[in-house]
């Protein structure tokens, strides 16, 4: 299983491999899904559905938050507040149109996953985030010491 990455990895990674060749800058969520879209041509990765629709996740620090997009529409997000080395998620909604279609989940591992490049252990806050990482043990590394998930006791 692949899990999904952020737009940000994805473009980076598509750099690396030279898969841009030719392409030139990425100035908004269209151009974010269509290098996603580029990257993601030799890859398989969980976070593109049946329909052909990709969840694209980017971060959006200006309003603290992940974003999940789909066909260049908001499908969800996830707060969160970054301070000392750790990241609280604090709240996450996936629009109604959008549920059930793995929004957040691919915001979960997204976030996840860049927590974890990053080096920064997570304070799940959120009872999404914190049940979904109680579903995903491979993620309960991240989980700050002094912040219990849901099922542990304090």
């Amino acid at each position: 299983m692949t899990p999904p990455i952020t737009a940000t990895a994805a473009i980076a990674r598509a750099e690396g491999e030279g898969r841009f060749e030719g392409y030139s800058g990425f100035r908004s969520i269209a151009d974010i899904e269509a290098g996603c879209r580029l990257y993601w041509e030799s890859t398989s990765p969980d976070d593109i559905k049946e329909d052909g629709m990709a969840v694209i996740v980017t971060d959006a620090p200006e309003r603290n938050r992940y974003e999940a997009h789909i066909d260049g529409k908001l499908a969800g997000f996830t707060e969160y507040r970054r301070q000392n080395g750790t990241i609280m998620f604090t709240h996450t909604l996936v629009e109604k149109a959008f549920e059930g279609a793995g929004v957040g989940s691919a915001l979960a591992r997204s976030a996840l996953n860049e927590a974890r490049e990053s080096g920064r252990q997570v304070q799940p806050v959120c009872p999404f985030f914190a049940g979904w990482i109680e579903r995903h043990p491979e993620y309960a590394d991240l989980v700050h010491e002094d912040h219990p998930l849901l099922g542990e006791e304090t």
